[in-house]
């Protein structure tokens, strides 16, 4: 499959994903604010800006022969901003497939995958914090 034509898919998916998002009533409203604030403690500790934007294909050509569905911090972002996320857990799993992605490309233990080890356990962290508090 051509790297462009994953990232054209995925960009897609989102767009769809938004209009149903303007579909959808505020009735998660409380935990939108909640997810913005892991979300910019994540990104934060994200010191090297390695999960800020989608993967490069012209970088990285076999990527999408890897990843079959890429997700990064902005495309979570986008997601958060739009209240897609209607449980904690949701949120999550884009966050775990941001990490697995990384970790399923490099396999080999290099600044990238240990930083995506590093980043699921602190996100793992304040996430459970604040489904504490819930």
């Amino acid at each position: 499959m051509d790297a462009d034509a994953g990232l054209d898919r995925e960009r897609a998916r989102v767009a769809a994903l938004e209009h149903v998002a303007r579909g959808v009533a505020v009735s998660g409203a409380p935990l939108r604010p909640r997810i913005m604030a892991l979300l910019a403690a994540i990104v934060e500790h994200d010191k090297y800006h390695f999960f800020a934007s989608p993967v490069d294909s012209d970088l990285y050509p076999d990527y999408l022969d890897v990843v079959a569905r890429p997700m990064d911090l902005s495309t979570v972002g986008v997601k958060a901003e739009l209240g897609m996320y209607t449980t904690l857990e949701d949120f999550e799993a884009d966050l775990e497939l941001v990490w697995a992605n990384c970790i399923e490309f490099n396999q080999e233990p290099n600044a990238y995958h240990l930083t995506a080890v590093e980043l699921r356990s602190f996100s793992t962290a304040i996430i459970q914090g604040v489904a504490a508090d819930m």
